[in-house]
This record gives structure tokens, sequence and C-alpha cells, in this order.
């Protein structure tokens, strides 16, 4: 108990660390989606919409400037309301949370909140592992989830990323806890629940509980059964949750929404290498092309940025095989969840943003597959 207690403290610390180290460095902190976020929080705070567009507005206006790309604001800035308004409108958690901090902290209360939820995340994430390791092995696991750059950067910047990933966390732990010992059902519907409307990922739980309910009923196990049969239909009342607020929203239909994300995908600029890489094999977006070749191309190509986001982070190729192999009556929940993220590059096709809106919310299962990769090594070293 007192090893616990000790790792997860020096987990929280090297968090924290890390996260006030890239704030010191006058990391940009800011993204166009803040701009919505921002908002919605002051919404939450009772001011109209009107004015807190224009409040937010002109806070944006005057650090724009100061961020990574400051021309990508522009347009984001320019309409009556951001652009993907009733897109995000399932999203309340986040600003709601941070609605609280505003009279103290003004627009950095979105920032607190990322900050806090990512620090809160590696701790989380330890007691996750836990469950396939030693206190050793699930604190440098969660060690490296904590300072991996996708993590880091989310925790600095006033994005729902962070809030969602702590979320995960606790519904991953849950949904193992269900399949290895029956319990935890309710932790895992509320926590998911939250987890939908903070960033709308249903199709991860219900991959994680698809393959449970498949799994367990190969081996004839009911228990497991039901565990995986009630996570994915939990995951799919969330997914109707998350339409009906849409359809109330005025969401456009699904071919007029692909064909505003194709113009956007079009009118931004792709990183230099996937730019390249899209130009030589003649996969760049032509608007001769039909909008289903362009879906269907996108889609492969977000597999693919994925895959190669996967592979350097290099965990994922020691902890991948170290999943297969494991034989845990809560490994199919792990193995539903990377499914699910696969599922992901279907359900939002962005080859340039694959390693934020993919990759990341795997890290936590890579972690696990971490930790069991450790563990066997060192069950061999101390055999020889």
């Amino acid at each position: 108990m007192i090893a616990d207690a000790a790792a997860a403290a020096a987990v929280g610390l090297a968090a924290a660390a890390v996260l006030r180290a890239d704030v010191r460095r006058g990391v940009p902190r800011w993204e166009p989606d803040s701009y919505d976020y921002a908002i919605r929080m002051l919404q939450r705070r009772g001011v109209p919409f009107p004015q807190a567009r224009d409040r937010a507005r002109a806070f944006f206006l005057a650090v724009r400037g100061r961020q990574r790309n400051p021309a990508y604001f522009a347009p984001t800035l320019a309409g009556d309301e951001p652009e993907w308004w009733t897109l995000f409108a399932p999203r309340v958690v986040y600003p709601a949370l941070a609605a609280p901090l505003f009279p103290r902290r003004g627009f950095a209360a979105l920032t607190d909140v990322a900050a806090v939820a990512s620090v809160a995340s590696a701790v989380l994430l330890y007691r996750f592992l836990r469950r396939f390791g030693g206190p050793a092995s699930a604190a440098a696991l969660a060690v490296w989830y904590a300072t991996s750059a996708p993590v880091r950067d989310v925790g600095v910047h006033g994005l729902n990323d962070s809030t969602a990933l702590l979320l995960w966390i606790g519904s991953l732990d849950a949904m193992a806890e269900m399949a290895e010992d029956g319990s935890g059902a309710t932790r895992f519907v509320v926590l998911t629940a939250a987890l939908s409307f903070t960033r709308p990922v249903p199709y991860l739980p219900f991959g994680a509980g698809l393959v449970l309910a498949l799994a367990g009923a190969r081996a004839r196990d009911g228990r497991r059964t039901r565990a995986g049969v009630t996570i994915a239909a939990t995951a799919a009342a969330c997914a109707v949750a998350i339409t009906s607020v849409l359809a109330r929203a005025g969401v456009p239909s699904t071919r007029e929404h692909l064909q505003r994300v194709r113009e956007s995908q079009r009118l931004e600029s792709a990183p230099g290498l996937l730019s390249r890489t899209l130009t030589r094999l003649r996969l760049r977006d032509d608007p001769a092309r039909s909008l289903g070749r362009w879906y269907a191309t996108t889609a492969a190509v977000s597999v693919a940025t994925s895959l190669k986001h996967a592979v350097a982070a290099v965990v994922p190729v020691l902890a991948v095989p170290a999943l297969a192999g494991a034989h845990r009556r809560s490994m199919p929940v792990l193995a539903g969840a990377l499914l699910g993220g696969l599922i992901g590059c279907i359900a939002d096709p962005a080859p340039a943003s694959t390693r934020r809106t993919v990759v990341l919310p795997l890290y936590p299962v890579f972690a696990a597959g971490g930790v069991l990769a450790v563990e066997r090594l060192l069950r061999s070293r101390r055999g020889r």
C-alpha cells in the first residue's frame, strides 16, 4: 500500500513537472476549437450567446499572434459562430468544468482544467496499470504516458482532450473490473456518459464491449458475455443520445457534413511529410473526384497515418504483441479498444490529426501492453 501511494505520487509529480516546464517554455496554448469552448464556458455563466461570442472573439484576436498558426484562426473568428458550432453541441462537460473558475482565472480556466485533468489522468493510469503488473513497471509506463509528446501537447492546450482521456482511463478501468470480477458497471455507465458528452467517442467502449461479449460467448462464460453486452449497449445508448443532441442543434446531413469536412481539409495545410507523401502517391484530393472516393481515400490514409504514429511511439510495437499473448479475462477489453480506435478512422477521417484524434486515446491501452511486456521480461530474467 505504501509502495503504491509513493509510486502514484511520483507519477503525479513527474506529470506536473513536465507540464510546468512546457508552460514556462511558452508553448502556444490555444487552438481554433478553444474559441468554441470559450463561448460555451461563458454561456454556462449565464452570458447570452452574442455577448459570449464577442468576448471570446476579442480574447482570441488578442492572443492569436502568439499561437503556432495565427492564420488558422482567421476563418474561425470571422463567422457569426464558430465553424463547427452545431457539431460540438454535445461537448458540454469540459466548458462546464471550466465555468466555475472563470471569475478568478478568466479564459485561462480552460487551460487550468486541461492541466489538472492531464496530471490526474497519469495518476489514474497508474492505478489501471497495476491490474497488469507491479508498482515499478506500472509507474514506468505511466511516466511514459505523461511525458509522451501528444499527451503533453493536449495538457497545455485549451482543449477537451485531457478531460476526455481522464474519463476514458476511468472507463477502461471499470470495464476491466467488469471483465475480471463482474463489478464496476455503475462506475462504467457514469464515466462513459460523461466521456460521450466531453468528446463523442462511444465507438471506443463499444468496440471493447463487443469483443468482450464475443470472447465470453466463445468461452461459454456467461458473466463476461453479460458484461460485454452491458458495455456495448451503454455505448450504443450514448451514441443515440449524442445523435439526438446533434439533431436538435441542427447538424447537417451526413453528406453535407462530409462535404464540409472535405472543403475544410482542402484549405488546411497538411504537415510537410504527409503532404509530400500524398502528392507522390497521387492521393491528394482532386475536386473532380466523387465524395465517396474522397472519403474512402481519406479513411485509408487515416489508418496509415495512425499506424505510423503508433510505430513512432515505440512502446506500441512492444505492447501489441504482449496484449496478444496475454491470457487474462480483461484482454478482450483492451483488444476491443484497439478495434474501436480503428473505427475512429472511419468516423472521423482526418489524416493530419490522427495522432491526437485516433492514436492518443489508445495510449492507455499501449501502456497496459507495455506493462505486460516488462513483466514478462522480468519473469524470464528471474527464471534464468
